[in-house]
């Protein structure tokens, strides 16, 4: 064992490589020992949702989608956040009895985490 490792993590280190092994997912043995749990800085729900959102964007701007694209998805007007998508909404059938966006247009629905809960729809023709 290494000398600056302390006994907590590396203990920690065994048991999430036991979970990986008994799932079938292949470990790097190489990894470095990470900090002790009391050397981790907790994040809030926030937090963790805002890192998970600019992840997603990463990739899906990766994967091709274009910067207007991204661009238009909606920030809450409260806590000033990138809002997180909830639904596409799509024209019915029959224009004179289902949702109509404009002759083959959609809706995006989106919905923030925050105190307000705040919504917004996005209409694309």
């Amino acid at each position: 064992m290494d000398q600056k490792n302390s006994q907590e993590a590396v203990q920690r280190r065994a048991r999430s490589e036991a979970v990986l092994r008994a799932d079938g997912v292949p470990i790097n043995q190489y990894l470095p020992v990470i900090e002790t749990e009391d050397e981790t800085k907790r994040r809030s729900k926030a937090e963790i949702s805002q890192r998970a959102l600019c992840v997603l964007l990463a990739a899906v701007k990766g994967e091709g989608l274009e910067q207007p694209v991204v661009e238009r998805i909606p920030v809450c007007d409260s806590c000033n956040n990138p809002m997180s998508f909830v639904a596409q909404l799509e024209q019915g059938p029959d224009w004179t009895t289902a949702m109509n966006f404009g002759g083959g247009g959609c809706a995006y629905v989106y919905r923030c985490t925050c105190r307000t809960h705040q919504a917004k729809m996005l209409w694309q023709c």
